[in-house]
């Protein structure tokens, strides 16, 4: 049975971004898939009036795309749309940010009912700072790295310790795992001396029987591995095989997602263990359940069938059909004590943006954000 596809309309926005050439208008993209026909991105420029001048602040992407769910419409339009932010950035040379979705609709033509979500960022009113730091822990390592006598080796775990803090403000996987990798590779030639191993012997002279080494290999990080990870015997492995598909293009980005998902964390505790090790300080390491980037808002999502017998019922002023939220905070307690939680009571009202002849069946609603098991929704009165 062939697979059916539904169309999707994936709305996302980044700012600050990048001008537009030519102001005004909108840049259409088409993008061939092998099996889905063209799916599109349209891009728009946001303006908005700052001293009575009308200036551009961010780029809006409307991508169109063919799938089977809603859930899969999501991934699908952003990941179509953050490779098209990173093509801008190759184009201007200015960095723009991952790109996640703001709105996702079934525009598939015929249907009564359609799946409709939609995401709120930045729904706090103080972003507290996270995590205990430990004064004695801090000055403890400090002194730790400035009694090491070999330049040479102080440089190498200052680079891995740039790289680990350079994962951890990363919100997006794929890099914080190759971030943890080039730091482990920062620290490959200590762990080396430090382990008493050498570079893998790759090539042996048919004639003379002389082997050498064309570059020098990663033998000090799979050591390290084998020897103070004992209950992840294919661990290494698993990883350095990760590390030449990400780095090395062998596999699609998409088809690495779950090895990605599980593998950069562990990747994290290996350089930090590494780090650690290199400062005299014996296992068992303690390691972060996880990391906290401070840099992903609070999401709130609502989940909604959009009902209409054709989809442009559902405009209104060729707005998308939406909701606007209003947030007012009713409390804020926090604690400081190691452990303590910030607690914030928030009440959200939502207005629908929808043309007459359709409405919204609101179903569901829900929190993303870092820090799983932390954020919660008490209490919803409709």
């Amino acid at each position: 049975m062939a697979q059916t596809w539904g169309t999707y309309r994936v709305v996302c926005q980044v700012k600050p971004a990048t001008v537009f050439e030519k102001p005004g208008g909108e840049l259409v993209l088409r993008f061939p898939s092998p099996d889905r026909g063209y799916e599109n991105v349209v891009i728009k420029e946001i303006m908005e009036s700052i001293a009575e001048n009308s200036v551009p602040t961010g780029l809006e992407f409307r991508a169109e795309v063919q799938a089977s769910s809603i859930d899969e419409a999501m991934l699908r339009g952003a990941g179509l749309v953050d490779g098209v932010a990173s093509f801008i950035t190759l184009v201007s040379g200015a960095g723009v940010s991952v790109v996640q979705p703001k709105l996702c609709y079934d525009i598939t033509a015929g249907r009564a009912e359609r799946e409709f979500r939609q995401f709120f960022d930045g729904v706090e009113f103080l972003n507290p700072s996270k995590r205990v730091l430990s004064h004695e822990n801090l000055i403890d390592k400090i002194d730790r790295f400035y009694t090491i006598k070999e330049p040479a080796v102080s440089e190498r775990i200052t680079r891995a310790i740039r790289w680990y803090r350079w994962a951890a403000g990363s919100v997006d996987a794929y890099d914080r795992f190759v971030a943890y990798w080039i730091g482990l590779e920062a620290l490959n030639k200590v762990l080396q001396d430090r382990l008493s191993v050498k570079d893998d012997k790759t090539f042996t002279c048919p004639k003379c029987g002389n082997s050498w080494v064309t570059t020098p290999t990663v033998s000090g990080i799979r050591e390290f591995v084998g020897r103070f990870f004992d209950n992840e015997a294919h661990l290494y492995k698993r990883m350095h095989t990760l590390r030449i598909n990400v780095m090395h293009g062998k596999e699609p980005l998409g088809s690495l997602a779950n090895e990605i998902a599980e593998l950069a964390p562990k990747a994290g505790h290996v350089l930090l263990a590494a780090i650690l090790y290199l400062l005299s300080i014996d296992p068992p390491w303690d390691f972060p359940s996880y990391v906290l980037s401070n840099a992903l808002p609070l999401r709130v999502m609502v989940k909604a069938r959009l009902v209409c017998d054709q989809i442009e019922d559902a405009f209104i002023d060729h707005k998308d059909p939406h909701f606007e939220a209003e947030h007012t905070l009713v409390e804020f307690t926090s604690d400081r004590l190691a452990g303590g939680k910030a607690t914030m009571k928030v009440t959200t009202r939502l207005t629908a943006v929808i043309g007459s002849k359709a409405k919204f069946n609101v179903y569901g609603r829900g929190i993303q954000g870092e820090g799983k098991g932390e954020l919660s929704i008490n209490e919803v009165t409709a």
